[in-house]
C-alpha cells in the first residue's frame, strides 16, 4: 500500500527517518547552518552574555532567532528533498524576507502553548508540537502566518503523539548536553577557576549550548515536515517538484 493510498490518520511518521535525516542535515550542511547561526543566535546570545540582567536587551536580542529559524528550515528542506542547494547567503536573504511571518508564527505558537499548558498541560504539549512544523510550511510553500499554522496542524493530524516522541529526543539529547556543561564547570571549581565559571557561562558554553539547541531543533522540526508530506503526500523527490 502506498502512502497516496492511506488517508491522513493511517499514514505514519517514520521517526527513524526524522532522526537520520536530521544528522545528515546537520553533518552535510554543518558550514552554512553555523554560518548563519553566527550572527543570528551565537552573537546575540553572547551579547546578551555581557548583561544577564538587562531583560530589554534580552528580548531585543531574541528577535534575529526568527531569521536563522528560516533559514534553517530552508536549507534543511532543500536538502532533503533532492531540490536545488541553497547556500548561507540566499538562505539568510530567504529567511529575513520572510521576518515577520516566521516572528509571528513563533508568538502565535508561543501563545497557544502556554495557553493549553495553563489549562491541562496535556493540550499545551499537543498544540507544541501541531505548530513545531509551521515555519518550515513558511518557507518551503511560501504561505503566509494563518495557513501555515493550519497547514501545519493539517500534517500533524494523527501524528502528534509521535511528534512527541520526536520532542522526547530531543530533550534527552538537550540534557546530555547540559550534563557535559555541568560537569566542565565542577572542573573548574574543584581546580580553583571559579572566578571563571560565569564568563564561560554568559560567553562561552551559555551561547554555544543555545546555538546547537537551536540548531537541531530547526532541522529537526524541517525534517519532521518533510516527514509527515513523504508519509502523507508521497515521496521527497515529489514533494520538491511541487515548488520548483
Amino acid at each position: 500500500m502506498t502512502a497516496a493510498s492511506l488517508t491522513s490518520d493511517e499514514a505514519r511518521l517514520d521517526i527513524g527517518w526524522v532522526i537520520s535525516a536530521t544528522l545528515r542535515v546537520l553533518r552535510t550542511r554543518a558550514g552554512d547552518l553555523i554560518l548563519v547561526a553566527l550572527p543570528f543566535l551565537w552573537l546575540p546570545s553572547v551579547i546578551s552574555g555581557f548583561a544577564p540582567d538587562n531583560r530589554a536587551v534580552t528580548l531585543l536580542m531574541n528577535l534575529p532567532g526568527p531569521v536563522f529559524t528560516g533559514a534553517g528550515s530552508l536549507i534543511t528542506y532543500q536538502t532533503l528533498t533532492g531540490a536545488l542547494p541553497v547556500a548561507a547567503g540566499e538562505a539568510t536573504r530567504a529567511g529575513a524576507s520572510r521576518f515577520g511571518t516566521l516572528w509571528l508564527v513563533a508568538l502565535a505558537s508561543g501563545i497557544l502553548l502556554v495557553i493549553g499548558l495553563i489549562l491541562l498541560i496535556v493540550p499545551g504539549i499537543l498544540a507544541g508540537v501541531g505548530f513545531c512544523t509551521a515555519s518550515a510550511v513558511v518557507m518551503a510553500e511560501n504561505k503566509n502566518t494563518v495557513p501555515a499554522m493550519e497547514r501545519a496542524w493539517r500534517l500533524s493530524r494523527g501524528q502528534r503523539w509521535r511528534l512527541v516522541g520526536l520532542t522526547g529526543l530531543l530533550l534527552v539529547a538537550s540534557l546530555g548536553a547540559l550534563l557535559v556543561g555541568a560537569i566542565g564547570f565542577a572542573i573548574l571549581g574543584a581546580m580553583g577557576a571559579k572566578a571563571a565559571v560565569d564568563p564561560v557561562a554568559n560567553l562561552g558554553f551559555g551561547p554555544i549550548f543555545e546555538t546547537v539547541i537551536a540548531m537541531l531543533t530547526t532541522v529537526g522540526t524541517a525534517a519532521a515536515y518533510v516527514g509527515l508530506r513523504k508519509a502523507k503526500e508521497g515521496r521527497s523527490e515529489e514533494i520538491a517538484r511541487t515548488f520548483e
